[in-house]
């Protein structure tokens, strides 16, 4: 005899469906050189109301979309939850966008963190920074966190390959690590990459993900 709806409830509440992430950028930012069938024209909030998830991870790319983003973060209110990019897409960013991101979660509620996207460097070569940001800029960022009342969440996005002992200190700042595999056949091997992770951040939030964009939670 089936349960209804409840069955998928865990015991802190939550759904499945409530622990859903999209991944997003401005619509078409990916229309060149990536060898899409057409062009695409939807927009971030169309896609999650289009897919049923109510959570979107929102990363500019290439300065897409333009500062100040005010207009654009009104078209996400009816989300439940959004975490714009502080970092973003190549791990480009700088003080105007930081500052400009943490200003705009006071004024929108259903902001509740920020993204490091692209942070860590591949094999990083002696004298060059391991992230896109020193650990001393990451340690500021992390002091900056609250807003209207609330403390932000801070998120970076980790790559499997990019697995590494010296990592450990930035980590420790994080409140959620999203585990990427660049390669599609190194998905089924995730859960090996989790468990390094999770040695070396036991106290972060673990989201796993593939190339496809779309996020499945599970802290």
């Amino acid at each position: 005899m089936s349960q209804g709806p409840t069955a998928t409830r865990r015991l802190d509440g939550s759904t499945v469906r409530d622990r859903l992430w999209l991944w997003g950028h401005d619509a078409g930012s990916h229309n060149d050189g990536w060898g899409l069938p057409g062009p695409s024209r939807i927009a971030p909030a169309e896609a999650a109301f289009y897919l049923g998830i109510p959570n979107l991870i929102m990363v500019r790319y290439k300065g897409r979309p333009p500062l100040p983003l005010d207009q654009f973060a009104v078209r996400l209110q009816a989300l439940r939850r959004v975490v714009w990019s502080a970092v973003g897409a190549h791990g480009q960013s700088d003080e105007e966008e930081r500052s400009h991101v943490l200003n705009l979660a006071g004024r929108h509620p259903n902001v509740t963190g920020v993204m490091l996207d692209d942070f860590f460097v591949d094999r990083p070569k002696s004298g060059v920074e391991a992230a896109a940001l020193s650990l001393d800029k990451l340690r500021e960022l992390h002091g900056r966190l609250a807003s209207g009342g609330r403390r932000l969440d801070l998120w970076a996005v980790l790559y499997e390959h990019q697995l590494d002992p010296t990592l450990a200190p930035f980590l420790k700042l994080l409140d959620v690590v999203s585990l990427w595999a660049w390669d599609a056949e190194k998905v089924r091997n995730i859960s090996g990459s989790l468990g390094q992770l999770e040695a070396l951040a036991p106290s972060c939030g673990k989201y796993s993900a593939a190339t496809c964009g779309i996020m499945a939670g599970s802290a």
